[in-house]
């Protein structure tokens, strides 16, 4: 059984050369700078908060990021999407169960349910400060749906182009076409997700490097962010 289960895996997983292949195209670069945002805040918050037990979901977003970087080489653009999606979930609910000690023990004791993604938003809306203002600006909450709702479609093999590209155990190569539209929902992902933490944990910017600051910041609209009552200084 083990010869078996080697020859199809041998067959399936890509060789050094499909790897230096792929890594070399441009468009791989871009799926890579797809997350700059979200690796910079990762990075900042587990250095902040490693030794609360709520760091389990920063690695394991991390860990996300991971497989979709890994997922991709393959070809599989279905499980691609669902790595993500569950990025977002995971990101989502660091922001509420972070701050909440009580609800994340009884969570692992299994004594409550799970806080879910939409829910936490709305917890954010009435109670997080300045995150209402956040929201109303930039109008977060429908982008964060909206990106949820456009992943769930490929999680869900709608369009088509979600579907996994797999034949039998043949591996098939993602198109220019299909990793442009995963980096498309990529970079929103990140924006949005980038624009949930800020919103929250705005206060940390000052521990970061200006080349991350810069990171984090581009392409938001300072003064809009300002008027929403979290004032933060130019690079």
């Amino acid at each position: 059984m083990s010869s078996v289960y080697e020859t199809r895996l041998a067959d399936f997983l890509p060789t050094n050369q499909d790897l230096n292949e792929f890594a070399a195209d441009s468009s791989v670069a871009d799926v890579l700078g797809a997350f700059d945002r979200s690796m910079t805040w990762l990075q900042l918050i587990y250095g902040l908060r490693r030794g609360e037990e709520t760091s389990v979901l920063l690695a394991a977003a991390h860990s996300k990021l991971i497989e979709i970087w890994i997922l991709l080489p393959l070809g599989l653009a279905h499980s691609s999407y669902a790595a993500l999606r569950t990025f977002v979930d995971i990101c989502t609910s660091y922001t509420f169960y972070c701050s909440h000690a009580a609800e994340w023990s009884a969570v692992c004791e299994d004594r409550a349910n799970w806080e879910g993604r939409a829910d936490i938003v709305k917890w954010h809306i009435s109670y997080t400060p300045n995150f209402r203002q956040v929201n109303k600006a930039f109008g977060l909450s429908q982008k964060l749906e909206d990106d949820y709702r456009e992943l769930s479609s490929y999680v869900h093999g709608i369009p088509v182009s979600g579907l996994p590209k797999l034949r039998g155990i043949e591996r098939s190569y993602l198109s220019h076409q299909d990793l442009d539209q995963f980096v498309e929902i990529a970079k929103a992902t990140d924006y949005d997700i980038s624009l949930l933490f800020l919103s929250v944990f705005h206060q940390d910017l000052a521990l970061l490097s200006a080349e991350d600051y810069r990171t984090i910041t581009a392409g938001i609209d300072l003064r809009k962010l300002g008027g929403a009552g979290i004032v933060i200084p130019r690079a």
